[in-house]
């Protein structure tokens, strides 16, 4: 098993302002129908994030290493993607329970019924931006999280943010080239440390210095996750809002074997979570889904040429491919762009559509506690109704004026919440509901799509310098018995180093929740 430090602080059911206001939700958390052996816990950690892969027989792969060998004395193109960086790496948090959820499966019945053209790409319709170039450094996650965030603001508003100081600033233990993922995107984007235009921090892959007390130029408001391979999912996000950020394996050492130069085809024909060589041939990379299209030949695939593998010898399953956005310049595939394989088992996870990006005139304020963002989910997953909690965070008014909006994470599709505000809390006690309930601030809804998502309050609660205040959220889960974001404090259980810290400078105090 594994040791964990962990400090709870419930992550961005954040508040918003007029001038916006984030706050989280911590552990003054509960669940109705508790018994006496109903204990809080935390949602599975992620098994990428310490590296807990298959190990597989290396004899088995022998004929695609065949294969490698006979290719060896070949023209240098598809070699030098060996080379290539890469940066992606796991978060703590696991979204695979995604798409075993029912209600996923409902949505999923439903964007079914939709109908989708054959094919369909954003470039044609002038929402993407142009195709960047990550160079030496490993931050092919910055580059995707603005190549979803471009291109859901396009053709409205055409944007250049900066890369370097999303890798440079991110505020992560991980150092500033050694790669990231969504989530600490989605963190960095919602405590508003960021987008800055790439003209303020120009992308330098060999520095990790950003200048301070540049202007941010948006308010990233709402964040969808998406379950793992859902087709129909990704396919009605890119023609609702734009580029969808995914993970993938780019596996460097038999690149030869997995990438066809000619056609710039990829397909991973290796089974998710296998070890090559002694080495992780795991999630290694962050792109950008920009299209699709059905009827791409499968021919256009090289072959597998072992079902040792873990899929049948020759092509893949059927036609069908992704359209994919790289961050290794226009020199690479198809002007920067290249293909993948819908049967890529190692593509299509983390799936992360950065989708609403606001005026900083919105809101101008906002009240959170948790740095690092979503880390986990927490609840009572053996209550009777394990999968509804309550939530709140607590705080103090640091100048006269309106709360107007509620900011969180939910972490399942079809959340429900209920968000009550209350003033004058009691500062002698632990309850946050001891206090003046505003009623006519009280919402209550529904979420389609898990992530983070800002509620607007039906009136805006005027607050007071120095007064206390709470948030306190409802929120049912379907499906998913841990209802609760938080943020956790991760030390050590690296996927590179057992030693290495994750958000080792996350805290928590009492009387925040």
């Amino acid at each position: 098993m594994f040791k964990m430090q962990e400090k709870m602080k419930l992550i961005k059911t954040w508040l918003v302002f007029a001038l916006l206001l984030g706050c989280i939700l911590t552990v003054f958390a509960f669940s109705v129908g508790l018994g006496a052996t109903d204990e809080p816990q935390l949602a599975p950690i992620n098994l990428h994030f310490i590296g807990q892969q298959q190990q597989q027989d290396q004899s088995d792969l022998a004929p695609i290493k065949s294969l490698l060998q006979q290719k060896q004395s070949l023209a240098t193109e598809q070699t030098q993607t060996q080379g290539r960086p890469l940066g992606y790496r796991p978060p703590l948090f696991d979204t695979s329970y995604l798409s075993r959820l029912e209600t996923t499966s409902e949505s999923s019945l439903a964007l079914q019924k939709k109908s989708y053209p054959a094919s369909y790409d954003l470039r044609s319709l002038g929402k993407v931006t142009s195709v960047k170039d990550q160079a030496n450094c490993g931050a092919c996650w910055a580059f995707a999280t603005y190549g979803s965030l471009e291109s859901c603001l396009l053709p409205t508003e055409s944007r250049d943010f900066s890369e370097n100081n999303l890798k440079n600033t991110h505020g992560f233990d991980w150092a500033w080239d050694t790669g990231g993922n969504a989530f600490m995107s989605a963190a960095y984007l919602t405590r508003w440390s960021g987008p800055i235009n790439e003209t303020d921090d120009p992308y330098n892959d060999a520095n990790g210095d950003s200048p301070t007390g540049l202007t941010v130029q948006k308010h990233v408001q709402e964040i969808i996750l998406l379950p793992d391979s859902d087709k129909n999912a990704i396919k009605n996000a890119i023609m609702t809002y734009g580029a969808v950020t995914t993970s993938m394996c780019w596996d460097g050492e038999i690149v030869d074997a997995i990438f066809n130069s000619n056609t710039n085809a990829y397909w991973n024909f290796v089974s998710k979570d296998w070890t090559l060589s002694g080495e992780n041939h795991g999630l290694n990379h962050m792109v950008t889904i920009v299209g699709w299209d059905d009827t791409y030949s499968k021919k256009n695939f090289l072959q597998c040429p072992s079902k040792s593998a873990g899929s049948p010898v020759g092509y893949p399953a059927g036609d069908g491919a992704w359209i994919v956005k790289n961050s290794w310049g226009t020199s690479f595939g198809n002007q920067g762009y290249f293909y993948v394989s819908y049967y890529d088992q190692n593509f299509a996870h983390e799936l992360v559509v950065f989708m609403n990006a606001e005026s900083t005139e919105d809101y101008q304020h906002q009240y959170e506690y948790d740095t690092y963002g979503l880390q986990q989910g927490f609840g009572f997953p053996k209550s009777k109704t394990a999968n509804t909690a309550w939530a709140s965070n607590v705080f103090y008014a640091t100048a006269n004026e309106p709360l107007v909006a509620v900011a969180f994470y939910a972490l399942a599709p079809k959340t429900q919440y209920s968000i009550s505000v209350y003033t004058n809390v009691d500062g002698s006690s632990n309850n946050p509901t001891k206090g003046t309930l505003v009623s006519e601030a009280s919402t209550s809804g529904t979420i389609a799509y898990a992530g983070y998502h800002t509620i607007k309050l039906p009136a805006p609660v005027q607050l007071t310098t120095g007064q206390k205040f709470s948030i306190v959220v409802k929120l049912t889960t379907p499906g998913y018995t841990f209802p609760i974001p938080i943020e956790v404090r991760q030390v050590g259980l690296g996927i590179h180093s057992p030693d290495e810290d994750y958000t080792s400078n996350a805290t928590s105090n009492a009387g925040e929740s």
